[in-house]
């Protein structure tokens, strides 16, 4: 199964931990202890994440 992630600036009151047909997982810290498949995100939000070290969990699968 393939696995879909939003992050974006604002939060959620009730961040979600696992994806269903509806909805995909949005709780911040989910997405950096199992990075999904597929990250949506915007370019401002993108540039935070690859340099924020909190956020380096989310790369550790990526090869060159």
């Amino acid at each position: 199964m393939m696995t879909a992630g939003l992050c974006v600036g604002g939060r959620e009151a009730t961040p979600r931990k696992t994806m269903t047909a509806d909805h995909v997982i949005t709780d911040r810290e989910t997405l950096r202890q199992h990075p999904p498949d597929i990250l949506l995100t915007n370019y401002k939000m993108l540039d935070y994440l690859m340099i924020r070290p909190s956020d380096r969990r989310l790369w550790r699968h990526n090869e060159a």
